[in-house]
């Protein structure tokens, strides 16, 4: 009986979270909070950011347009 007290006081286990970015591979503790993808793919702030200008500046180039962006 006291065993399953023992684990039942025990911290939550997050085997699938790895605590770091996929893309950059820095911890969690360096770079805040992560998203998860599918997969079990996390991604930070500064990665979504990159991620973002690199897909922005491709439209641009190629002409398309952005849903919400500006026309330029």
């Amino acid at each position: 009986m006291q065993e399953k007290d023992n684990e039942a006081n025990k911290a939550p286990s997050y085997s699938r979270y790895p605590g770091w970015c996929s893309f950059c591979r820095k911890n969690y503790k360096d770079v805040g909070p992560l998203a998860e993808g599918p997969d079990q793919v996390f991604i930070c702030l500064q990665c979504c950011l990159l991620c973002a200008s690199v897909i922005q500046k491709e439209c641009q180039r190629l002409g398309i347009s952005l849903p919400g962006s500006q026309p330029s």
